[in-house]
């Protein structure tokens, strides 16, 4: 799952990782963030596209009044396990929010309704501080009642950079904004998560993203 991507490089990161795998891959192109957009890059050779959508409200709750990125909701079926799975990408509203507690609020309400396996992932932006070991509002939201259980990285790293007067020091250090939530029988697929660090991927540059990825391991059983 890709975030602040611009439309005119969809191709890119499909072909880039295509090319460095012998499977084939497909992408599905988020519609909606103007020229910052989502995109999942998924192994068709695995895995069978059934839907996507882009909605705008979730559980009855507006998630994207018009000017964001709407969560980006793929479902896929395991041609291995025939299991049925919602892939959903998000990237929530940094400056607003009201507006990001809502998404997690309707986030955690549409997963509450669905019978089979959710795996969310994305920048949640719900700042998790790793000496206080708690987030903000949005973090408290996603997490509340259970619905949605997060995949805690098996090490606490910094997962973004921000540097707005240009010290090379991390204005917001040892926080994570990014990660996963399992819902439904992805529970039971022994989730595990992880912050790939790379040589010199921090501080950001130009050549470089300002987020870390992230990788999760799930083992979908039959």
């Amino acid at each position: 799952g890709f975030s602040e991507v611009d439309p005119r490089a969809f191709t890119v990161y499909r072909d880039a990782i295509e090319a460095m795998d012998s499977r084939k891959f497909a992408s599905v192109d988020g519609k909606s963030g103007n020229s910052d957009r989502l995109q999942i890059v998924y192994d068709s050779d695995r895995l069978t596209l059934l839907e996507s959508k882009e909605p705008t409200e979730l559980a009855g709750i507006t998630v994207n009044p018009g000017n964001v990125r709407s969560p980006l909701i793929c479902l896929f079926e395991d041609r291995v396990t025939q299991q049925r799975m919602y892939a959903v990408l998000v990237h929530q509203a940094r400056g607003n929010e009201t507006l990001r507690n809502e998404q997690a609020k309707a986030l955690r309400e549409w997963a509450r309704d669905q019978s089979i396996a959710v795996i969310a992932m994305g920048d949640f932006n719900y700042d998790f501080e790793f000496t206080a070991e708690r987030g903000n509002r949005t973090f408290e939201e996603l997490n509340r009642d259970n619905i949605l259980g997060w995949v805690r990285p098996e090490e606490l790293i910094e997962s973004s950079w921000t540097d707005r007067n240009k010290d090379l020091v991390n204005d917001f250090p040892n926080q994570l904004l990014d990660g996963f939530f399992v819902a439904g029988p992805a529970k039971t697929w022994q989730p595990k998560s992880r912050v790939i660090v790379r040589e010199g991927d921090f501080p950001d540059t130009e050549q470089t993203s300002d987020h870390r990825p992230s990788e999760l391991i799930v083992v979908p059983t039959p």
